[in-house]
């Protein structure tokens, strides 16, 4: 994909130049891609090259450990599946622990609707992901993740549900007929991996 535009951009160049700047902005709208959306995320996806660096990703894990201690409020986890991504090397981080954390947790049977109980929850719609791997500095899940989300999932949120003292922000999303969570912590304050 990047080589055709890069073509096409170099070929409406050529024409544009040969038959005049009002042509090459016709020439530039047929050669780039028409879905908007691409640009932003293409956008997205560069914001670390352009000052040399890149996220790293894990890959998706399953330890259950460094799970646990850095989602400690949600009781034991029988299964675990997560990616950290961060600053990769070329890119020094502005401070230590600059790295996010993506996982779907499955816990002991009831234990979601026992952390639930009594707490107010909103609906909070389909799990929010990538259409691929690459780390990018976003909100939405990697999809090799995504894809091990449970099938149909009910994912809500509870507003005022204490996430984490071991990150400097977190997100969470309950399913109560499967028992299992997804979380993402941004800046990990325990060891992960």
């Amino acid at each position: 994909m990047r080589r055709r535009t890069l073509l096409g951009i170099g070929l409406a160049g050529a024409v544009g130049v040969a038959v005049g700047p009002r042509v090459l902005g016709a020439a530039l709208a047929v050669a780039l891609p028409s879905d908007s959306g691409v640009g932003e995320r293409v956008a997205d996806e560069r914001q670390f090259e352009e000052t040399g660096s890149s996220y790293v990703s894990s890959g998706v894990r399953t330890e259950t450990d460094p799970m646990a201690r850095l989602f400690d409020r949600f009781g034991p986890i029988e299964q675990a599946h997560w990616v950290l991504e961060g600053p990769g090397p070329a890119h020094r981080p502005l401070r230590a622990g600059d790295a996010a954390v993506y996982a779907l947790l499955r816990l002991p049977a009831g234990a979601v609707a026992g952390l639930l109980l009594g707490r107010p929850t909103e609906p909070a719609g389909p799990l929010p992901a990538r259409d691929h791997d690459r780390p990018v500095a976003d909100d939405r899940a990697p999809h090799a993740l995504a894809a091990l989300a449970p099938a149909g999932a009910a994912w809500e949120t509870a507003p005022g549900y204490p996430r984490t003292a071991n990150a400097e922000s977190a997100s969470v999303r309950f399913d109560r007929a499967t028992d299992t969570l997804y979380a993402r912590a941004i800046r990990p304050q325990v060891p992960i991996g």
